[in-house]
């Protein structure tokens, strides 16, 4: 398989997506919406749970990184261990800090089945809008900064013909990285902004956020796709109240771009 085979692919999903996208947009106020209706979620330690697991975040990553785990010399396999940890450790940092401090409130999400569903409809209509934003910032990057994009480290890795590697990246952007994202940006960061702002500002703030922390050197056309999902993600769990909706869209985008990954490997997995 080669890059021309993984751009088919891509514009197929594209293709697919696309009426989904028309139909979100025309009945989003209607009462058929297929995104699901719920509370909207106010964390009940305001900003002291993101603050806390920024803090467990840091101070894990400061922890570790002497012993050689995160560093470019680390196998694969190591560094998204160690990342893994380092997620984990933020979040149980602000769990506790939601135990200890938190007051009872509680709302009331939608129910798991239109939340599934309302997970996998928006990934489909994020498909059209991601491709284009990639295709628009990567050809401003080029012609505008006079800088190539390169394809992200993680998918340089899983492209190399590996199959371990390739089976490691995908389980950890199909499976660690949305439950961690999500729960710490759209569980902690969305949820506790949203004590003290209005959704379109808590959605802003916890997208760019979650934009700025993929960003790599050289390779700035990821932001605009990436806060456009950032915002799709925060409406889901706005709309919804829960965090299925967010982490099932997560992972089925994440799922679609790793096929496009395997059809540009070197060898089939």
């Amino acid at each position: 398989m080669d890059l021309d085979a993984a751009g088919v692919f891509q514009l197929v999903m594209a293709g697919l997506g696309l009426p989904v996208l028309v139909l979100l947009w025309r009945r989003r106020k209607a009462e058929r919406n297929p995104i699901p209706s719920g509370e909207p979620p106010v964390e009940p330690t305001g900003l002291l749970g993101p603050v806390a697991c920024a803090i467990g975040w840091i101070g894990t990553l400061t922890a570790l990184y002497p012993l050689g785990i995160l560093g470019e010399d680390a196998s694969l396999i190591a560094r998204l261990g160690g990342l893994s940890v380092v997620h984990g450790m933020a979040l149980l940092t602000g769990f506790a800090a939601l135990k200890l401090y938190g007051k009872s409130e509680r709302w009331m999400p939608a129910a798991r089945g239109p939340s599934l569903r309302g997970g996998v409809s928006m990934a489909l209509a994020f498909l059209p809008v991601g491709l284009g934003l990639h295709l628009g910032s990567a050809w401003l990057q080029l012609n505008v900064l006079g800088i190539e994009a390169p394809a992200q480290g993680l998918i340089q890795q899983a492209i190399s013909g590996d199959p371990v590697v390739f089976l490691t990246v995908a389980a950890f952007g199909i499976i660690a990285a949305p439950l961690l994202e999500e729960t710490f940006f759209r569980g902690f960061l969305y949820s506790g902004l949203r004590r003290h702002a209005t959704a379109p500002v808590a959605a802003v703030v916890s997208a760019g956020m979650f934009a700025a922390m993929h960003i790599e050197p050289g390779n700035f056309a990821v932001v605009p796709p990436l806060i456009a999902m950032g915002l799709f993600l925060a409406h889901l769990r706005e709309r919804t109240g829960g965090l299925l909706a967010p982490i099932v869209m997560h992972t089925v985008y994440n799922s679609v771009q790793m096929v496009g990954v395997l059809l540009v490997a070197d060898q089939a997995i």
